[in-house]
């Protein structure tokens, strides 16, 4: 188990930089961000937030829904519809297992005060977990006892 300054360092994205690359990517960051960090938090944490193949259908429903939203037949623009509902669902799932995964964190490194607002992970999801990691890491920083040259042997 790392330390959440150690996990936010891995992660290594600002919250609003990861809203600007999504945006400038047409969403394709946000998933590469997803793949990255469930990594990192396995390795931090030794838990899982969801396994790899749960991620890989994902970007399927991501990738198909793309793929059939621009096309003239109803039947497979409403297919791109729900295929988009879905992958929005699996990414508030994934939210709220890392949620949970960063709360568990959280409290065995001594931060009893840190706290995840549900709704917040509900409407924000993926950016707000960023937003948490960062902040989670950033209290663990200001925590640490800071020593001085003069005070090193």
């Amino acid at each position: 188990m790392t330390s959440p300054s150690e996990l936010m360092n891995k992660v290594n994205r600002k919250t609003l930089h990861m809203v600007l690359l999504t945006m400038a990517t047409g969403g394709l960051y946000l998933l590469l961000w997803l793949y990255k960090t469930n990594q990192h938090l396995r390795e931090a944490t030794g838990q899982e937030a969801c396994s790899e193949t749960y991620i890989i259908w994902m970007f399927v429903c991501t990738g198909l829904s793309g793929m059939f939203i621009n096309d003239e037949q109803l039947a497979l623009e409403i297919a791109a519809g729900l295929l988009s509902i879905a992958a929005l669902v699996l990414q508030i799932v994934w939210a709220f297992n890392a949620r949970r995964i960063l709360l568990a964190f959280a409290h065995a490194n001594n931060q009893i005060h840190f706290r995840m607002n549900g709704f917040n992970t509900f409407v924000l999801n993926l950016y707000y977990i960023n937003y948490c990691i960062n902040e989670l890491g950033e209290t663990d920083q200001r925590q640490q006892p800071v020593y001085s040259q003069a005070m090193q042997p």
